[in-house]
């Protein structure tokens, strides 16, 4: 004898829609290494995936290595296809995504440098790129790195 059990929810569950974050660019200082290709690609395509993520959300990656954003897109694509940590990947979510990821090449420890992030040579959304209080954020981070007198 075999007995059929049907389930019925007594309601039905709704869950509200997952928040949004701000218009910004995010920028990732040292983007050609190891943990921005394992840890921060692949949370951030996460986060995209859940729509969570503002439509005027950008990523600028940085670092000393030469290379172009086309470049700086695939490899990290590449990271995202194998990380363990990227949930569901797809081409088409990954193609949705590459597109907020920009690339320039800088060095972090030299002074001068910090002036040309008011015009990156990226595309980036153009009300974020002209707003100048991320540059006081990147002068507060430099200067953080310098030695205290003590």
């Amino acid at each position: 004898m075999s007995a059929i059990i049907q389930a019925s929810p007594l309601e039905k569950l709704s869950q509200e829609p997952l928040p949004t974050g701000d218009s910004c660019v995010l920028v990732i200082f040292e983007a050609s290494g190891d943990l921005t290709k394992r840890k921060l690609i692949p949370g951030l395509y996460n986060i995209s995936c859940e729509g969570c993520m503002n439509p005027e959300f950008e990523v600028l990656g940085i670092a000393r290595t030469p290379m172009s954003s086309e470049e700086f897109r695939k490899k990290t694509g590449e990271a995202a296809a194998k990380s363990k940590d990227t949930r569901d990947y797809s081409e088409s979510g990954w193609t949705g995504f590459e597109t907020r990821l920009h690339y320039m090449e800088g060095d972090i420890n030299n002074p001068n440098f910090y002036p040309q992030l008011r015009n990156p040579g990226v595309d980036l959304v153009p009300e974020i790129a002209g707003d100048p209080d991320p540059i006081v954020t990147f002068r507060s981070v430099q200067q953080l790195r310098k030695p205290s007198r003590r």
